[in-house]
C-alpha cells in the first residue's frame, strides 16, 4: 500500500496515468500496487524516482513516507540522501574518511569539480 500512498502523493489519481506516463506495462505496475506481485529492488530505485520518495520508505516503510507535494525537503535533499546522510552519521570517523576518499576519486574521474574548505 506504500506505492498507491507514494503515487497519489505525488498527484497521480490512477496507477494507469502513472504507468501511462512513464512507460511501464500497466499490468505490470497495478499488480505492484496492489500487492498481487512483488517487485525487485531495481524497480523499487525506478518507482522511488519517478515518485521522488525514499527507495528505503518503499521497501520497508522506515522513515518518513511521501510529502504531500512529492518534494524534497526544505534545503532541496531527497529523501534518498536523508537517508545516505543517516547512516554517514553514524559511521564511525575512519569509515567516514574512507567513504568521502572514494567520492572524491569518483567526482575527479567524472571530472566533477567540488569546492571545500579543506
Amino acid at each position: 500500500m506504500r506505492l498507491t500512498a507514494a503515487r497519489k502523493a505525488a498527484g497521480y489519481r490512477t496507477a494507469r496515468q502513472f504507468s501511462d506516463t512513464h512507460g511501464f506495462s500497466q499490468s505490470t505496475y497495478w499488480s505492484h500496487e496492489n500487492g498481487t506481485r512483488k517487485f525487485d529492488v531495481d524497480t523499487a530505485f525506478i518507482y522511488a524516482d519517478k515518485l521522488n520518495i525514499s527507495t528505503a520508505w518503499l521497501i520497508t516503510g522506515e522513515g518518513e513516507g511521501p510529502s504531500p507535494d512529492g518534494r524534497a525537503d526544505e534545503a532541496g535533499i531527497t529523501r534518498d540522501e536523508q537517508f545516505i546522510l543517516q547512516i554517514f552519521r553514524s559511521l564511525p570517523e575512519e569509515d567516514k574518511s574512507w567513504i568521502l576518499d572514494q567520492f572524491r576519486r569518483e567526482a575527479l574521474k567524472a571530472g566533477i569539480v567540488i569546492e571545500t574548505d579543506e
